[in-house]
């Protein structure tokens, strides 16, 4: 009874050890499934996605590029068209001046000049219809052909109404290249082309202008210049009113890069100074965006262009206005990715259900079967996949197999055991009687017979305790695997029952001249089991130590050890200098009618089964044996038991 409570309970325990077991390995299949199509479905998605949103960047940026030079040129062309028709309309100017002007009469008529002055005034008004940004045209004679007399005109137009003035305010004393006042009529004259000069405020009409200013020339003959005037307050507006984007904001440069037009920048500041790098990239020209991070930290974009003489247009905007249809597809693909990620992970769900409902069927079988119970069949879905099925199929064509062969195989185990408790049985009473016989004649006529005759019987005597001890061990092996070896549990010192398996074997070690001591440091090491099992299992393994031991210690020690969940195990220590044991032979010592080395076992004697039945005694005490060995150096056998046996 007590033998078949500890068979249930060692039962039910691996029966939750294996649903455990089972609940992981369920959990680890589906995880492995679901994350293996998870994953294959993200590295594709996201490939997918990465690519398209190249692509799609690329484009989104290129036509914001695109939209922000569209509208920069735009402006650029706008101002240009004022700064054309301007530098036509003076250049026009100056041709038919050039082409009226006849410097033979003027040498030889001293009136000739009045002439030409009114011949100019005709051009000047011919040429100076109301224009959109022109406030007025002027013309400047030399005064070296005029006789140091000042002749001026200047057409007025600051409020839509054409009307010529002469202006004779200036005296020749006043035409001194150093005069600063004088600049705008030196320095085309100096630069010998026209030249645009930068905004300056003029108070007769309260606005700021820019002009351009070109000289006339009759071959190498200076006869003046040719200016006009145009409202830069139009074009500073426009500048300034630029809103492209919310954040947009243009600026003009000179020619020098010095700053013109900006909100914030005060008119003269070098860009150079500032920003050198952006500088640099307006004066190559080789590109017409910039990007850059302001001196606040926000990336910008700038695009450029160049007018016709040789102004800088620039407007910037924040790049994340710009690039606005980039922010919103970004989000888009996360949402798209995102569902695409739920999307399969419901797929994996569904594929990994699919796939691994089955097995988690035939493992419930095997549970079962593992127990005992070959019954169970897997019930065959007829939704899952033809693959599915057969494999189910086999599966159970495969465990009504077993189950056959599992039948046979206990029967034929039975029948083997009661074969081997009969045989035994019938070959121990007749043996018993001839060891009886064997040690009464040679109790009662030692004397009185030959010593060789006695040496015969001793002989018969020995092999008849040998053959004795390989029946009993086939008794208790038939036992153990019947489930009909009880136990007998009882506290004893653990360290006098070595002193006594010492006691037993001293006879054969001396024999060898062999040192067989109890190496235990504590004089008591008490334990709750099966005092007789446990004596027989160091027995064996002391006796097998003197066996393959030729020479030196045989140490048998025990100690107990405190383990963390508060219980106590009691390990024992047989150690010998003997043969010793291959490490590729170590695995199969526990294995029944198993001998290392054939030749030695014969000269040892010994039939296999000592260590076999060691080992099922050890687990029968819920213990534990293992082996460490070293060739021609020794063996030492480790054995734990629990310190208390709980049936």
């Amino acid at each position: 009874m007590m033998m078949e409570r500890e068979k249930n309970t060692a039962k039910k325990d691996r029966s939750n050890k294996e649903n455990n077991h089972h609940i992981k390995i369920k959990n680890s299949i589906s995880i492995k499934i679901i994350f293996s199509i998870l994953f294959t479905t993200l590295i594709v998605a996201i490939s997918i996605t990465i690519m398209d949103y190249k692509v799609i960047s690329k484009a989104v940026v290129n036509e914001a590029n695109n939209i922000l030079l569209y509208h920069v040129n735009e402006e650029a062309n706008k101002i240009d068209k004022t700064i054309i028709r301007a530098e036509s309309v003076v250049k026009a100017i100056c041709i038919a001046a050039e082409n009226i002007y006849d410097h033979d009469l003027a040498a030889q008529d001293a009136s000739y000049i009045e002439k030409y002055v009114k011949k100019v005034e005709g051009m000047v008004k011919r040429h100076s219809e109301e224009m959109e940004d022109i406030l007025g045209i002027y013309v400047m004679i030399n005064p070296e052909i005029s006789h140091n007399k000042i002749y001026e005109m200047f057409y007025l137009d600051e409020k839509g109404n054409g009307q010529l003035v002469k202006n004779n305010s200036l005296q020749s004393c006043d035409f001194n290249s150093d005069n600063p006042n004088m600049t705008w009529y030196y320095h085309p004259i100096k630069e010998g082309q026209g030249v645009w000069s930068d905004p300056y405020f003029w108070e007769p009409i309260g606005k700021e202008l820019t002009d351009y200013v070109k000289p006339i020339y009759d071959g190498d003959i200076l006869l003046g210049v040719v200016g006009i005037d145009i409202d830069f307050e139009r074009f500073k507006n426009r500048i300034l009113d630029l809103s492209i984007y919310d954040t947009c904001y243009a600026f003009l440069l000179d020619n020098d890069l010095h700053y013109v037009v900006h909100r914030i920048r005060e008119a003269g500041n070098d860009l150079n100074q500032i920003y050198p790098k952006m500088a640099t990239v307006f004066e190559n020209n080789e590109s017409k965006l910039y990007d850059y991070i302001a001196q606040d930290g926000i990336k910008k974009k700038i695009a450029f262009s160049h007018l016709t003489n040789g102004f800088v247009l620039a407007v910037g905007v924040q790049e994340k206005e710009i690039l606005k249809g980039l922010i919103q597809i970004k989000q888009w693909v996360i949402i798209i990715l995102l569902l695409g990620i739920i999307m399969a992970i419901f797929m994996a769900l569904c594929i990994s259900r699919s796939i691994t409902k089955p097995i988690y069927k035939i493992r419930e079988v095997l549970l079962r079967a593992g127990e005992g119970d070959f019954s169970v069949v897997c019930d065959v879905d007829q939704q899952d996949c033809e693959e599915t099925r057969l494999l189910v199929n086999s599966f159970n064509k495969t465990m009504s197999q077993i189950k056959v062969l599992m039948h046979k195989a206990r029967e034929a185990n039975r029948l083997k055991s009661e074969f081997m408790s009969t045989m035994s049985h019938e070959l121990r009473t007749p043996l018993n009687s001839i060891i009886g016989f064997t040690q009464l004649v040679l109790t009662q006529s030692k004397n009185n017979l030959p010593s060789k005759q006695i040496k015969h019987l001793q002989t018969v005597e020995r092999n008849g305790h040998h053959l004795l001890n390989l029946i009993n061990e086939i008794l208790d092996i038939s036992a153990i695997e019947a489930g009909k070896k009880d136990l007998v549990l009882e506290t004893f010192n653990c360290v006098e029952l070595i002193d006594e398996v010492i006691e037993i074997g001293l006879p054969l070690a001396r024999n060898k001249q062999l040192n067989l001591v109890n190496a235990s440091d504590a004089k008591e090491i008490f334990i709750c089991s099966d005092r007789q099992k446990l004596l027989q299992i160091l027995i064996n393994l002391t006796g097998n130590a003197i066996k393959f031991t030729e020479k030196g210690n045989i140490k048998l020690e025990a100690q107990a050890t405190l383990l963390e969940d508060g219980t106590s195990r009691i390990n024992i220590a047989v150690s010998d200098t003997g043969i010793g044991i291959h490490q590729e032979d170590i695995q199969t010592i526990f294995e029944p009618f198993r001998q290392v080395d054939g030749s030695v076992s014969r000269k040892k004697g010994g039939t296999g089964l000592g260590l076999y039945l060691t080992q099922k005694l050890s687990l029968l005490l819920k213990g534990a044996i293992s082996v460490r060995s070293t060739v021609n150096k020794g063996t030492t056998f480790f054995c734990s038991f629990p310190e208390e046996i709980k049936m």
